[in-house]
């Protein structure tokens, strides 16, 4: 998911470790579990052997081996468990005398120190190091020995006392009889291989004298304990040791890959990259525990040559051990040959390259000795069977419980079916390859009964006999391939090198092969029946009647809502569907309720009645002081009921105690997307300023289209657009657009005509939209009668040929002298000229000089910007003072005057002048007695507050200076704290699955791969402000065509990139171009357009075939049944009119046979309006659905409040993904869902947290090279699951509680400020920056250098370049 966290790693030291991840290797010397070596400081102990910090082994002494198991077994046993790692006073480690282990302190829970306790039992032998706390535990210890004996106490001795007793007589003996001093294995590879049965190629007299050898060690301990074996060297986790080995192994091979196409070509640095690579995975391969990777064992004569194998299955517990090792090191083989296919045929690439690697590697010889022809041969074979049997083995060809009776009836139903058609027949084997595509459903519906069918699959003989089939089928294929394989890799290997043929050794790889391969199948084809009895349990669910428990609270009142509306018939069923009215018709029936008002109050003014009105601003007012009237206990009660407004929408936590007994507040929670279901069809407040902005922008040529026209391959948007505004000043000017003479125009014009007719044809047709848009929703209603009021904006010809907005960077960076100038031209008082230049610059809606009115959303009349008339006339101002402050892009110019056109519109409709709109919707709830007045005017107050969050107005930081260096902060955290957000966000791409059927699924993933790679190498040249296209206009029309729909739907802007996605919106408007282009940079903006576009790719089959469900229901006559009752709910969830939707004509409920339903849709869209309206907002919802998109309405409202933006940046997605996606992942799918949707959602939620624990690695290998060192396995784990984003914003007081890092601060007031900088990114990175400048002046180069880097944008958190650029840094300054 996108969790954007940032690194505070050199911020933290690990935490005190337990017993269990160090071990000793002798009395005063622990290892931890990766190897490393630490020395217990002030301990002196007796040695074993062990290996020196050079490497070399260094003889033990008498005592040693006694020593170290008595010294541990105290350990243990009194919980002396927490190893400290010691430091000296600038930060790097405290290293022993030998400069190669670091020092280490042991303590107990209550802190007692080890060493003094050993100390004072005389355990402990006192040397030049000891400190005065272990001299004088000594010499307690002496004194209290040496009175024990003068008294000649009989008093038991301890278990200290004991072992120091222990120590001593072992240590004499030993000094006595050497030969009995025990030698100690290096490690635990060494031991097993000490005690190893005979081995090939060893003799008889060989194997006596190793067997002679190993008597002289020990076998209870090793030098360099490892924690991820046992002793024997066998591993404890062979799963993933199994994985880990075929990973490496695949790795090797296209290494290998590397190393031939070096040999081949005579590229000696290429060859020498894959010969390097190769031995790397050889020496790791080598140092992993050892692994069941056979069931075959040699037979050996005297001399150790291998004569015959045998078996060596080791029981059943073997054989199983054996199955799961071999599965888990055939899944990262399988994995890339998979994802080859996928994204074939340039995929395929990778598995080629892999197995053409292996069997050169496999090869023996000198390199001009080997063939490469044969081994490339061997890889494309190879390559070939491995797809050939995934592909054979997911395509469930046999072993489906559904009865033999029952195939042959749907097979001849459809060959009917087809004959009645076409006229033509169909053969058996054509119309079973048909059924075999169709799902259970549709195969069930060709013979009728299809409940009836699913419920008569599913008995426990027909599941075991198709489990059976299928494993017996599975093990058939798989054994195939893998024997193919293995024999393939063979041959290649010997007749293309100097490698001899053995057969005993190729009997031995291919029984492996075909019992491994045989069984992983097997394996593999029994899920496939599991899902296949899974698939027939959902259709008998689906076809059940409705359940009112399968629907949400919202759907069960969209179904009241839309039986009011219904005819019915006298027993009750549905005679005729009429369409319910959808939130723009409900906001109509408000408004003319508004005018009536109107009408009879100024009716009865006239008669000098005195009327009092309630309005939006008393009750905002009211609602206000309510709440500051409270008393505290009432507040303490209030705030208790408030506390899930931490993770809920801020509109549907506000309204959703009152909905529930309101049909009115539910009408207003729809109008501002409260709910997270639909109760009312149509677009809320926020989505029809969207959809309003993406349908003016799609009216208007764009910069690529420009300039291939132009026929100009790098010609950049300032320069088209002075182009345009120069065509306009010298040819159009006063006249008529109709009046100019193309045909004649000025020789600098005359050569691009066709652009400046087109152009200036989308400019004023766009311009004249505007303008009625606008018009229309000021003194219109929808049925077309007026609304009473007045539209006091003229018409202005050629408007946007000459419209410029302002240019709020320049207004931004110049504002002292923009204040003076507005001052010095137009009499402004000092005051006057600052509020509107911050109004210009706090609120989003303003975009030019001609909406620089002095008002607070909400409250009173909004004026267009688009048409009125310029009452300041900034852009045309005679003293030339303000052009500077205007926008020169024609591109961003016609933008903002579509935004200011869309907003004035949704203003009207869904506020109206004062909100009187939301007012008279209040008005109502109160009078029906659903709401109390206190209430309404509480409500009243929330939508104050949320109307000026959308706008950008909220609880604005008023000291201008610290506003605008927190900007700078969060912008320059934002810079270096999110390098690796793209990868943080892989776990997105599941959500594109959700609530999809398998079969769109597996057209998702069919596209993916393909998609992806032309999105990152197109995207990356999306229009920018005066940026040139670099890679071309070619390019960049191919991006268009091909992110067309996105386009379309609205998503190429600001306000739904990256930057609101990851939550990086409170920044300066100069700051947003180079945001921008960091978000490509680093690719997190690709990657939001490629998941956008994926989900948006299968929306309109997703629509269709859901419509196509109710509509079957409705035509039957029967009663809803589940599919069908799922499916509307999933329609109106989208924003869909259902009933509208259905009456429309032409509709491709089947899928076409010549074009897809996608352009068989938009063909009707370009007809009718209407359906595109329709679309074009069920698409975005459907997209927004599993991409979360931050809004207003849909997070809980302080993360729009500027004073907490320093806690709440970067959360903006995960916000909104916990108050939205995942409660509906809990309660639609899992909770009430049918079982196909809990299949879907349980593979999604896994998936995703499986992808956390990736993403989070390949962080881990960016930063550190290699695991993180400062986690354990808990940890590990609690970070993972946090980064998959299935527990939503509930990781942060987790992470509180149960800290991942602990801090290192050495006090109260330390700990404080680092529990409130860890919870703020850009606190974190001050103190971070300052700290390290701190660390360069004091003459500690090298580690300031590295916290400075790692404040540094795009190398933040790669901790491994920081390092060695600190590194370098400080040699350079030395």
């Amino acid at each position: 998911m996108a969790l954007y966290n940032i690194d505070t790693s050199d911020f933290v030291m690990p935490k005190a470790i337990n017993q269990e991840e160090h071990k000793f290797i002798d009395g005063d010397t622990i290892t931890d579990k990766e190897g490393k070596l630490f020395r217990i400081e002030g301990l002196s102990a007796p040695e074993i052997m062990h290996i020196t910090g050079q490497g070399e082994l260094a003889p033990g002494t008498p005592g040693g081996l006694a020593a170290t198991e008595q010294i541990e077994g105290l350990a243990k046993k009194f919980n002396y468990n927490n190893v400290i790692k010691l430091t000296n006073p600038d930060g790097s480690p405290k290293m022993d005398a030998t400069g190669t282990r670091q020092l280490v302190r042991i303590t107990d829970e209550n802190g007692r120190d080890f060493v003094e306790t050993l100390s004072r039992y005389g355990i402990n032998k006192l040397g030049r190091f000891s400190s005065p706390e272990e001299i004088n535990a000594y010499q307690w210890g002496a004194a209290r020995k040496s009175d024990r004996i003068n008294k000649f106490s009989d008093e038991p001795l301890d278990e200290f006392e004991q072992a120091q007793l222990t120590i001593e007589q072992v240590a004499d003996k030993e000094q006595w009889y050497d030969s009995e001093f025990a030698k100690i294995a290096l490690n635990e590879q060494q031991l097993a291989r000490l005690n190893a049965p005979r081995q090939p190629g060893e003799s008889i007299a060989e194997f006596a004298f190793r067997k002679k050898m190993a008597a002289e060690y020990t076998d209870s301990m090793v030098l360099n304990r490892h924690s991820d074996r046992t002793l024997q060297n066998k591993s404890l986790h062979p799963w993933a040791d199994g994985f880990d080995i075929g990973l490496t192994g695949a790795i090797e091979g296209m290494y290998g890959a590397v190393n031939m196409i070096g040999e081949e070509s005579g590229f000696d640095w290429f060859s020498e990259i894959g010969s390097a690579g190769i031995k790397r995975q050889h020496d790791y391969l080598r140092s992993k525990p050892e692994l069941k990777m056979s069931i075959l064992k040699p037979t050996l004569d005297d001399e150790g040559n291998v004569i015959a194998n045998e078996w060596d299955v080791e029981g059943l517990s073997g054989f199983f051990e054996y199955v799961g090792n071999m599965a888990a090191i055939s899944l990262p083989y399988m994995g890339v040959t998979f994802a080859g296919a996928m994204t074939a045929p340039v995929g395929m690439i990778a598995p080629v390259a892999m197995y053409t690697g292996m069997t050169y590697n496999d090869m023996e010889g000198d390199a001009k000795d080997k063939s490469a022809i044969l081994a490339t041969a061997s890889g494309v074979t190879m390559s070939v069977l491995d797809r050939l049997g995934i592909k054979t083995l997911m395509s469930g060809v046999s072993g489906t419980i559904l009865k033999k009776e029952y195939r042959d009836k749907m097979v001849k139903a459809y060959q009917k079916k087809e004959f009645e058609k076409t006229g033509e027949k169909v053969t058996d084997a054509v119309a079973k390859a048909a059924i075999a595509k169709m799902t259970r459903m549709e195969s069930a519906k060709l013979i009728g009964s299809a409940a009836q069918i699913a419920k008569e699959q599913l008995t426990y003989g027909n599941i075991l006999r198709a489990f059976a089939a299928r494993s017996a089928t599975g093990f058939g294929i798989e054994s195939t391939t893998e024997v193919g394989q293995e024999l393939t890799q063979y041959l290649a290997s010997v007749y293309g090198s100097d490698k001899p043929f053995n057969s005993v050794d190729l009997y031995n790889r291919l029984v492996n092969a075909a019992v491994a391969g045989g069984t992983l199948g097997a394996g593999f084809a029994i899920p496939g029946a599991a899902y296949d009895a899974g698939a027939w349990a959902d259709v008998n669910v689906r076809l059940a009647p409705a359940e009112e428990k399968r629907l949400s609270t919202e759907g069960r009142w969209a179904k009241e809502n839309e039986d009011k509306y219904n005819i019915k018939n006298p027993d009750g069923t549905i005679a005729r569907y009429v369409k319910p009215k959808n939130t723009l018709e409900l906001l109509d029936g408000y408004r003319k309720k508004l005018k009536a008002k109107r009408t009879n109050e100024a009716e009865r003014e006239a008669y000098g009645e005195v009327i009092d009105r309630s309005s939006f601003a008393g009750r905002d007012e009211a609602g206000r002081k309510q709440a500051k009237d409270r008393d505290l206990l009432e507040k303490i009660k209030a705030a208790a009921k408030e506390f899930p407004v931490l993770w809920r929408g801020s509109v549907g936590h506000a309204m959703w105690q009152d909905a529930v007994g309101s049909p009115t507040i539910r009408e207003l929670g729809s109008f501002f997307g409260a709910f997270l279901h639909r109760v009312h069809p149509g677009r809320n407040f926020e989505e029809h300023k969207q959809g309003e902005l993406a349908k003016y922008k799609e009216e208007i040529m764009s910069p690529a289209g420009a300039a291939s026209m132009l026929k100009q391959r790098n010609i950049d948007t300032i320069t088209i657009s002075d182009m345009v505004y120069r065509f306009y000043r010298d040819v159009v000017k006063e006249q008529e657009l109709s009046e100019v003479d193309f045909d004649n125009l000025p020789e600098e014009f005359r050569k691009d005509k066709d652009f400046y007719k087109l152009i200036t044809s989308q400019l004023q047709k766009l311009g004249d939209k505007l303008f009625k848009d606008q018009k229309t929703a000021r003194e219109f209603f929808l049925d077309g009668s007026k609304t009473g009021k007045r539209f006091d904006v003229g018409y202005q010809n050629n408007y946007l040929g000459t419209y410029k907005s302002l240019d709020k960077v320049q207004v931004e960076k110049n504002k002292e002298q923009f204040i003076k100038d507005l001052k010095d031209e137009f009499q402004f008082t000092q005051d006057q000229a600052k509020r509107l230049a911050d109004a210009i610059l706090d609120n989003n809606d303003i975009v030019d000089d001609n909406t620089l009115t002095d008002f607070n959303i909400g409250r009173g009349r909004h004026i267009p910007g688009s048409h009125k008339g310029r009452t300041l006339g900034l852009a045309t101002h005679p003293s030339g003072k303000f052009e500077k402050y205007m926008e020169k892009d024609l591109f961003i110019n016609v933008s903002n005057a579509a935004k200011s056109a869309a907003r004035y519109t949704t203003y009207q409709k869904f506020v109206g002048d004062n909100g009187e709109v939301i007012n008279q919707v209040l008005d109502e709830a109160v009078q029906k007695g659903e709401i109390t007045e206190e209430r309404a005017n509480r409500l009243a107050a929330f939508l104050q507050d949320y109307l000026n969050a959308e706008s950008g107005n909220y609880k604005k930081i008023d000291n201008e200076t610290l506003a605008k260096i927190q900007k700078n902060v969060l912008v320059w955290t934002t810079l270096a704290g999110l390098p690796l957000a793209t990868i943080s966000s892989l776990v997105e791409f599941m959500m594109t699955m959700r609530a999809l059927s398998p079969e769109q699924i597996q057209g998702v993933l069919k596209n993916a791969g393909r998609e992806l790679g032309q999105a990152i190498w197109e995207t990356i040249t999306t229009p920018t402000p005066n940026l040139k296209l670099a890679t071309g206009t070619k390019a960049r029309l191919k991006k268009e065509e091909r992110q067309a729909r996105l386009k379309r739907l609205g998503y190429f802007d600001w306000d739904v990139g990256a930057a609101q996605t990851t939550g990086a919106t409170e920044n300066t408007f100069a700051s947003r171009y180079l945001l921008d282009k960091y978000f490509r940079v680093i690719g997190l903006q690709q990657w939001t357009d490629y998941t956008r576009n994926v989900r948006a790719s299968i929306a309109d089959d997703f629509i269709m075939d859901h419509l196509a469900t109710v509509k079957e229901g409705r035509m039957s006559g029967r009663p809803q049944n589940n599919e069908e009752q799922e499916a509307e709910e999933q329609l109106r969830n989208l924003g869909i009119n259902v009933t509208e939707l259905l009456e429309i004509d032409g509709l491709p409920f089947e899928k076409p046979a010549n074009k897809t339903r996608e352009e068989h849709l938009s063909d009707m869209r370009r007809k009718s309006e209407r359906l595109n309206d329709i679309l074009s907002q069920a698409e975005y919802n459907f997209v927004n659905e599993a991409i979360a998109l931050p809004g207003t309405a849909n997070r809980p409202l302080f993360y729009q409040n500027p004073h907490l933006a320093l806690f709440t940046q970067f959360q903006g997605f995960i916000a909104t993904f916990s108050a939205n996606i995942l409660p509906r992942l809990w309660g639609d799918y899992v909770k009430r869902g049918t079982p196909r949707l809990k299949y879907n959602a349980f593979a999604i939620m896994t998936t995703m947290i499986m992808l956390g624990f990736v993403s989070q690695y390949l962080k881990d290998l960016l930063k550190y090279g290699q695991a993180t060192p400062y986690l354990d396995r808990l940890e590990k784990i609690q970070r993972g699951i946090g980064a998959s984003g299935m527990i939503g914003v509930a990781e942060r007081p987790l992470n509180f509680f149960f800290p991942i890092y602990e801090t290192s601060s050495s006090n109260m007031v330390e700990e404080i400020f680092d529990t409130v900088s860890g919870e703020a990114a850009a606190l974190s990175n001050v103190s971070r920056a300052l700290t390290g400048a701190g660390q360069v002046l004091e003459g500690k180069t090298e580690t300031g250098l590295y916290k400075l880097f790692k404040t540094a944008p795009l190398i933040g958190p790669v901790n491994i370049l920081n390092r060695r650029l600190a590194a370098a840094g400080a040699s350079l300054v030395e």
